[in-house]
């Protein structure tokens, strides 16, 4: 009788030390998580259950049974809400957890009166007889049960890879679990008031927590890699306080504290050293997913742009052909529908080079033919080039060509984009409908280089708007009520990549919102290295 008490408590403390083990891993390693509260519940249900049970063999009375039958219907609540979480990652309509809120406050009650079991004992002989309400608790308790492995049934039906893996790994342990409860314990008790295997209700639960533990383990229910970690620091560390509590001699508490206050050091560095690899893996597999999508993307602006450009140059030349009469005389209102679909054509050519660019600029495909010219002559022709446009949008062009020449070494096309992107910008949105307005451009010798600068007298902007300027797909706050045709937000981040190649800078300034504002680029007169 002794060897067989000694044997049940090492079976009681072995399912303790593994439940403590994966509620302290799960509920540390999200404690906001709901999946986390409601496996905490569970299992500390469970403890309640085992323990009231275990104290039922030691202690003669209907306390303890009867306490078991209370925990009984935490477990059952807390395993139909787990098993729904996991399978809708939702809790149930507000009316189910209502019904089982009822249920719990009519029921643990009754579970510790003489109404669900009239006598409840295990010695000298296991005694376990229903009362009235024991429908109250066993037809509810049947029903959450069948209920949550229904769910989960459900749910790994549907499911694929890895979360299939782990509903059924939790399907399974509640499967063996509550089989086992329910035709080996609660129905013998209802039925034929026989209890025997009450006693072995461990091995049960233990069935169920190597399931929950393998999900963990191998298929990664809950993130506890860092927390196992820990888990063994304690317990070692646990160990070996316990030891010093039982040294009998003052050279073995010396010993023993030193053994202490070294393991204690090298867990804490230990746990330390692996929770920074382990934040570093997480980072190189973000970075790592994010390279990916990048790349992803780069590849669709490849595709988009070829795919875009090949149909709009075929409707550029036939609005040529028809513009030129080769289809019969144009009048003047078809003169006007086919000036704004050559505006059109024109600006999803460019909105095609600029989608090409970007991918040629992420995929480190731009090629850059660098040679000797003069800054200012190629400001003179963006000038030149744009001044018809300014005309038609009342904006008065403000430039003066610098006396003397301002040489620089650097790929003469990429920066006349720069020039056309910045004072066609200044153009769209420094004219002003109620006033005339001007845009001034500048080319001054600064810093060993030379500072090219549009200035214009429209919207002007606020500083939090000055970070984003040059972000691909960008707009400023102060643009986003403005109808502008034709902005693709990829311009400027084209001009700081390719005024970044040749070890520039690009700016951007403003007074304040309605004051105007300037955009430009500074360029050395020699790059450093080619």
């Amino acid at each position: 009788m002794i060897i067989i008490d000694q044997l049940r408590a090492v079976l009681w403390g072995s399912v303790t030390i593994l439940n403590g083990w994966l509620v302290y891993f799960v509920y540390k390693s999200n404690k906001k998580s709901i999946t986390s509260w409601l496996f905490t519940i569970l299992s500390i249900s469970l403890q309640w259950w085992l323990w009231s049970i275990f104290l039922a063999f030691i202690y003669f009375g209907p306390f303890f049974p009867r306490l078991s039958m209370s925990a009984a219907v935490f477990i059952n609540t807390s395993t139909f809400l787990l098993a729904y979480v996991l399978a809708y990652k939702k809790l149930p309509k507000k009316i189910v957890l209502m019904c089982l809120v009822i249920w719990i406050i009519i029921t643990v009650p009754l579970t510790l009166s003489s109404y669900v079991f009239e006598q409840a004992s295990t010695r000298p002989i296991i005694n376990a007889v229903p009362g009235p309400a024991i429908h109250v608790f066993g037809i509810p308790t049947l029903i959450l049960i069948f209920g949550a492995i229904y769910v989960l049934i459900k749910a790994s039906l549907t499911a694929t890879g890895l979360r299939k893996k782990q509903i059924q790994l939790f399907l399974y342990g509640i499967i063996g679990m509550f089989s086992c409860i329910i035709f080996t314990i609660f129905l013998p008790i209802v039925f034929f008031q026989y209890a025997s295997f009450v006693q072995i209700a461990p091995l049960y639960v233990f069935l169920f927590l190597v399931c929950v533990a393998i999900a963990i383990l191998k298929y990664q229910l809950f993130n506890v890699e860092i927390l196992a970690i820990e888990g063994l620091a304690i317990l070692l560390n646990g160990a070996l306080f316990i030891q010093l509590l039982f040294s009998e001699s003052t050279s073995g508490v010396a010993v023993r504290s030193l053994i202490l206050a070294t393991s204690a050091v090298v867990s804490y560095w230990f746990v330390k050293l692996h929770k920074r690899q382990f934040k570093q893996q997480e980072e190189i597999m973000r970075l790592k997913v994010f390279a990916d999508l990048d790349k992803k993307k780069t590849e669709f602006l490849t595709i988009a742009a070829h795919q875009l450009r090949t149909p709009v140059s075929i409707i550029s030349s036939y609005t040529s052909l028809i513009e030129e009469g080769a289809y019969g005389q144009v009048n003047a209102e078809l003169k006007e529908v086919l000036d704004n679909m050559s505006d059109s054509t024109k600006w999803l050519v460019r909105l095609a080079d600029e989608m090409m660019s970007i991918a040629h600029l992420e995929q480190n495909q731009v090629k850059y033919h660098f040679s000797q010219f003069d800054l200012g002559s190629l400001a003179d022709g963006v000038a030149k080039e744009l001044a018809s446009k300014a005309r038609e949008a009342k904006v008065k062009l403000v430039w003066q060509r610098p006396a003397k020449p301002s040489p620089v070494r650097g790929d003469a096309e990429k920066l006349r984009a720069c020039m056309l992107n910045l004072l066609d910008n200044a153009i769209k949105y420094g004219s002003q409908e109620d006033r005339a307005s001007a845009v001034t451009i500048t080319l001054q010798s600064a810093k060993d280089g030379y500072r090219f600068a549009v200035a214009d007298q429209g919207l002007g902007f606020a500083e939090a708007d000055r970070a984003h300027f040059f972000e691909k797909f960008s707009r400023g706050d102060n643009a986003r009520g403005v109808h502008v045709n034709y902005s693709s937000g990829l311009g400027l981040y084209i001009v700081k990549s390719f005024v970044a190649a040749h070890d520039g800078e690009v700016f951007a300034e403003s007074p304040g919102l309605g004051q105007g504002s300037t955009f430009g680029f500074w360029v050395p007169r020699e790059r450093k290295a080619e």
